[in-house]
């Protein structure tokens, strides 16, 4: 996770940098504060948005391989995960 500005923020991502197979894709994000907006990524297109939040949730299924990424910004601070890889 790369964070910037963020002072000691801390990130938990169950499945960072792993490969996952199966048809759904389960994808979490806790923060230690709440963030003014985090983004979910895949193959680098906005999938969903979140306003003011700590704790985000996003599930779909999966029918061909892909990567999700979570970005988040709070003023001028900025974080951004390494992949989270799905395949069907």
């Amino acid at each position: 996770v790369a964070l910037y500005g963020l002072g000691d923020l801390t990130v938990e991502v169950p499945g960072l940098g792993e490969v996952r197979r199966g048809a759904r894709a389960v994808l979490r994000l806790r923060l230690s504060r709440a963030l003014a907006e985090v983004t979910l990524y895949r193959e680098g297109q906005a999938v969903r948005i979140w306003q003011r939040a700590a704790e985000v949730t996003h599930e779909e299924a999966v029918s061909r391989p892909c990567a999700y990424v979570f970005g988040a910004r709070d003023g001028a601070g900025s974080l951004l995960t390494s992949a989270l890889w799905y395949e069907p």
